[in-house]
């Protein structure tokens, strides 16, 4: 199908989709441009982390005011329909999870070839940043330990397994 762009290379009324949105700002930021992608209702501010499934965006979310993260799942990922199933499904999994170490899920969209996960954002180091970065302390381990330890916990008690560990 072959979208018309405007004069922004945007697409044209009626065909503005977050996809759209989300490509351009991956191609921004692979040459190196971080400027902010708007969008009408999500700006994508920067790319957060990319994984064997797709990448991670730091968006706004202009309807309520607050920052997200956007998880958009690789193009060729997409074409198989039981890798689209199993992202829809790990979604409605998420979605009924309620922890203070586990993401909280606000949405999972679907627009003309692209698949997105928006939670809430947190902000600070990965893990392995924390762990390269300083030899954390015991307590520090242990203090991260548990909380790992209680989120598998609470995911275990509601039948649910994490594959990613």
């Amino acid at each position: 199908m072959n979208k018309k762009l405007n004069g922004n290379g945007e697409p044209s009324s009626g065909l503005t989709r977050l996809s759209f949105f989300v490509r351009k700002a991956i191609a921004l930021h692979e040459k190196g441009d971080a400027s902010p992608i708007q969008h009408s209702r999500y700006r994508i501010v920067e790319k957060t982390g990319e994984g064997a499934s797709g990448s991670v965006y730091r968006a706004f979310d202009e309807q309520v005011q607050r920052f997200v993260a956007i998880k958009v799942i690789k193009d060729t990922l997409y074409l198989r329909p039981e890798i689209r199933e199993r992202f829809r499904r790990e979604a409605r999994t998420l979605a009924r999870l309620r922890h203070p170490n586990i993401l909280t899920l606000h949405a999972i969209e679907e627009e003309e070839g692209s698949l997105f996960l928006v939670t809430e954002y947190v902000s600070g180091r990965t893990l392995s940043a924390v762990l390269e970065e300083e030899p954390p302390f015991l307590e520090s381990l242990v203090s991260i330990l548990e909380k790992m330890a209680r989120a598998v916990h609470y995911v275990h008690q509601q039948g649910v397994i994490h594959r990613d560990l």
